[in-house]
């Protein structure tokens, strides 16, 4: 066993302590040395593992019992602070959120509605909060309740709202929170319902502009020939006018010395399994529908304007063209009204 001598000097209220190389000095105080250190937990890990021995192994047993012991300790802690803080007050914010809904569906039902509405709405521009003469009910009460916090609203609206369209009474409110996550679950839950519903409405949309577009394509076209084989009809059990298909598709080999393709066979492939095929051939073209409109719209612009189609089918596509034009100004007229509104609040 190995001594190392030590000198002890005190000067000036002052205590220094020598040590030899690879000595160390643990300082306790006893006042709080009764208190778990875990900073002090690791100290055998950190060896280096020239100086273990093996009377260090039931130190290293100390520290896995301490350190599960401080684990327990904080999960103790944790689970009181969930369910003093976190439990209870999302329970009382739920209770809240179920006051809310409660007034707001009274006030919905009630024959002074306007009038309710009105002065609330007169209150919050004294607090200088703005709404609209034609803000939603559920929405002014909100505004009214929590005040200025606009993110705390807007959060509190969706989740109102689903419950309206739920068809909830407010005593099952705050139990169909919890079941569902908590607000904020219920958001993200929402919001990528939405954006999933939203994804399938543009995918449908980009596939159908470029189906559209190859279809007039055929009257460009000067590659034509007539066939005189059977086509082979797939998906035949599903036949509908739903399942009709816009093409047919033809599998050919090409020979190289006769620069020639040989037609093999032909295939319907109902609308179905045609969707499948063109998602994979269109699959480089843009995503940007904008895009795909507008060029959409000049391509059938140029087809009316070279008279390549025949009358019916020009009549069709100029009363869509005006029909889209139409939509387009009523979106603009009621995306400029609220507007408006606010500006003269």
């Amino acid at each position: 066993m190995q001594h190392f001598e030590t000198t002890i000097s005190e000067t000036a209220n002052k205590v220094t302590i020598t040590l030899p190389k690879k000595g160390s000095v643990k300082t306790i105080d006893a006042a709080t040395d009764e208190a778990l250190d875990i900073t002090s937990l690791f100290s055998i890990g950190a060896k280096n593992s020239l100086d273990i021995r093996p009377s260090d192994k039931k130190v290293q047993d100390k520290e896995v019992v301490d350190a599960l012991k401080a684990g327990d300790a904080l999960s103790v802690k944790n689970e009181l602070y969930h369910k003093e803080y976190v439990v209870r007050g999302n329970q009382a914010l739920y209770d809240l959120l179920s006051d809310i809904y409660s007034l707001a569906l009274k006030i919905n039902m009630s024959v002074s509605k306007a009038n309710i509405l009105d002065a609330m709405r007169k209150k919050l521009k004294d607090r200088n909060i703005k709404t609209q003469f034609n803000t939603p009910t559920m929405t002014t009460v909100i505004k009214y309740v929590v005040g200025a916090e606009r993110q705390t609203a807007a959060n509190y609206s969706r989740v109102l709202s689903i419950a309206m369209e739920e068809n909830l009474a407010p005593n099952e409110l705050s139990a169909y929170i919890s079941r569902r996550g908590g607000i904020g679950q219920i958001h993200n839950i929402e919001t990528m319902e939405h954006a999933k519903k939203l994804g399938e409405k543009e995918s449908k949309e980009r596939l159908d502009i470029l189906r559209e577009y190859y279809s007039y394509s055929r009257y460009n076209s000067t590659e034509k020939f007539n066939y005189g084989g059977d086509t082979l009809q797939h998906n035949f059990e599903k036949k509908t006018d739903k399942e009709t298909s816009t093409f047919c598709f033809f599998m050919t080999t090409y020979d190289d010395v006769k620069d020639e393709y040989t037609i093999i066979s032909a295939h319907d492939l109902g609308k179905t399994y045609e969707d499948a095929l063109l998602r994979t051939i269109f699959k480089d073209a843009t995503n940007d529908l904008s895009r795909l409109r507008n060029g959409l719209r000049r391509f059938e612009e140029g087809l009316i304007k070279d008279n390549k189609i025949h009358h019916g089918l020009i009549k069709r596509l100029k009363d869509k063209h005006e029909q889209q034009d139409l939509d387009k100004a009523k979106l603009v007229e009621a995306e400029a009204d609220p507007l408006l509104e606010e500006m003269n609040a």
